[in-house]
């Protein structure tokens, strides 16, 4: 009877959870690249932000710095490597959102242009990522590739607030 009741309980309190917007932190590595000729085992890490509503996934992002001796540049066109010699500080940015009444990349792109980072495609880029076997395998079909770029330098704080969720600094 006690135990019966015990479980009871338990199942109640992890129900009160069910009805909240959560956010998950983690990472996420992107193993191995080839471009043309050359091969390298350098991984690409992410930094993971999830927002869930109840056990929905609404939005996700994958935020990461390009490092300049990083060989994953390799996949950047000529003029996408152009692109991001002219910012002073940038980060790659996978995003995916399920409904952008509720929280859409729009919203994200706003919050970091109040920031001072404007928000750029890099084709190149996305269609060597897209092509890599860890891409599908993860089922990161849905997600899209875009370069936050600031002429200045900036500060470590980056952060991001929806609504109805806690803001996030996405650097730390």
């Amino acid at each position: 009877m006690r135990l019966g009741l015990l479980f009871s309980l338990l199942f109640l309190i992890s129900c009160t959870n069910l009805s909240k917007n959560i956010i998950k932190e983690g990472e996420f590595t992107l193993k191995r690249g080839v471009y043309k000729t050359s091969q390298w085992d350098e991984s690409l890490e992410f930094k993971r932000i999830s927002w869930f509503h109840e056990l929905t996934l609404q939005f996700d992002l994958l935020i990461t710095k390009l490092d300049d001796d990083t060989r994953f540049r390799k996949w950047l066109s000529p003029s996408e490597k152009a692109l991001l010699a002219d910012c002073r500080d940038h980060y790659l940015v996978l995003s995916y959102h399920l409904d952008s009444d509720k929280i859409s990349k729009r919203m994200l792109f706003s919050d970091m242009e109040r920031q001072g980072y404007k928000e750029y495609l890099l084709p190149n880029f996305q269609r060597n990522i897209k092509l890599h076997p860890d891409f599908e395998l993860l089922s990161l079909q849905l997600y899209s590739l875009n370069l936050l770029c600031s002429k200045e330098e900036k500060s470590k704080d980056l952060s991001v607030t929806f609504p109805g969720y806690k803001s996030v600094n996405l650097l730390k």
